[in-house]
């Protein structure tokens, strides 16, 4: 987007996509090409009215991969929370399976490092 000496203002546009992501209600869950094209098309024009930068990029070709990025990201984001989630269900101790108290004393051993 030709703002690699800008980039407060890159992370205002960035800021903005992602807020109108929300706003536009898009399904956070789903990819680019399974949205509306009423509703990204509406994120185009008000992203482009808020920041008149982005006019310049023909297609909305910038705004575009913005929006790309962000919904393939809050898709990872959800999928790692799920995972991370039903590995606590699993395995609320944290411990991976093991037993921590499965050695030769019974006892539960200490870090040294917190003495």
């Amino acid at each position: 987007m030709e703002l690699q000496d800008k980039r407060q203002t890159y992370l205002n546009i960035q800021h903005t996509v992602h807020a109108l992501c929300h706003e536009g209600g898009l399904n956070l869950q789903r990819t680019y090409c399974q949205q509306s094209t009423r509703d990204l098309a509406n994120i185009f024009e008000v992203a482009k009215k808020r920041h008149p930068y982005l006019n310049r990029f023909r297609n909305n070709w910038a705004t575009v991969e913005l929006v790309k990025q962000y919904l393939a990201n809050r898709r990872k984001h959800t999928r790692m929370l799920k995972q991370l989630l039903t590995s606590e269900v699993d395995d609320p101790t944290g411990s991976g399976g093991e037993d921590p108290t499965d050695d030769a004393s019974g006892e539960i051993p200490i870090n040294p490092g917190l003495r």
